[in-house]
């Protein structure tokens, strides 16, 4: 065949019958069955490159990507040429790779993991991953792989992306120590404390505003900020005391229950 060369080696047989794949080049050499220890001539044939199989290539720019905790991150990777496979994630972060992603089917015994998606879906060269909810143990060496076809080792693998996730300082929570209000006990009858935001969607300002105060409203309020990944408290505000001061006449009303409330936190 026009292109095709052939290659003489020598080789120990250990089995009945082998189809061997080599993955740099399209090789295949099947091997008669014979005796166990038979060393043998064999002789492959070699599809060379210009029969339309292209070499793979994998580029990995930039090398190193930064992220901030709770936030996300881009990792890129780009594959080109090469028969067609499945493309893998592994992240190694010191202590050896793991399995972390594909766009294909995962592998035996392992799943994606679901903070991880790949950034143009069904994409033909570009394989980025997206990454969110970052933490300080998502930093470390990424790794894009390609595999040929049903074969589970990799034809071609990427040098590498360095993910470094910053930690945030921790929110400092300025909280006034006391406020002194009045309550007028205004009709209809008083209701449970609804509390809205004094600036809605500020980034730094989270005020409230407590409506339909009474006295039982009195007592010390805690500003408090938690992770967003597992409601976990990172920082406390040092509390505000709010005074609630009664003034005027008790409003009707036909709940008596609230009415002996309100007389025994007087009595108080």
């Amino acid at each position: 065949m026009l292109g095709d060369s052939v290659v003489n080696l020598s080789a120990v047989l250990l089995g009945e019958s082998v189809l061997l794949f080599l993955t740099q080049q399209s090789i295949a050499v099947r091997l008669d069955r014979m005796e166990r220890g038979l060393l043998v001539s064999l002789v492959i044939l070699v599809c060379s490159p210009s029969r339309g199989v292209s070499q793979t290539i994998i580029t990995q720019a930039p090398g190193s990507v930064t992220g901030t905790e709770e936030g996300e991150v881009t990792v890129p990777c780009t594959v080109t040429g090469g028969p067609p496979g499945p493309v893998r994630w592994y992240r190694d972060t010191g202590s050896g790779r793991q399995y972390l992603y594909s766009p294909s089917p995962p592998p035996p015994n392992e799943r994606n993991d679901p903070c991880v998606s790949q950034v143009h879906q069904n994409h033909a060269t570009d394989l980025s991953i997206r990454i969110v909810r970052l933490t300080v143990n998502d930093s470390g060496m990424y790794y894009c792989d390609k595999y040929g076809g049903f074969f589970e080792t990799p034809i071609a693998s990427g040098s590498g992306s360095r993910l470094s996730v910053r930690v945030l300082p921790p929110p400092i929570i300025t909280q006034p120590p006391d406020r002194r209000v009045r309550s007028l006990y205004p009709a209809p009858c008083p209701e449970w404390v609804l509390q809205d935001q004094v600036h809605p969607d500020h980034p730094t300002d989270f005020s409230i505003r407590i409506v339909r105060l009474t006295l039982r409203d009195s007592g010390i309020y805690y500003c408090e900020k938690y992770r967003g990944i597992d409601e976990t408290l990172i920082a406390s505000g040092s509390g505000t005391r709010l005074r609630v001061r009664g003034e005027g006449q008790e409003a009707p009303c036909s709940s008596s229950l609230f009415l002996r409330r309100l007389k025994r936190v007087d009595a108080e």
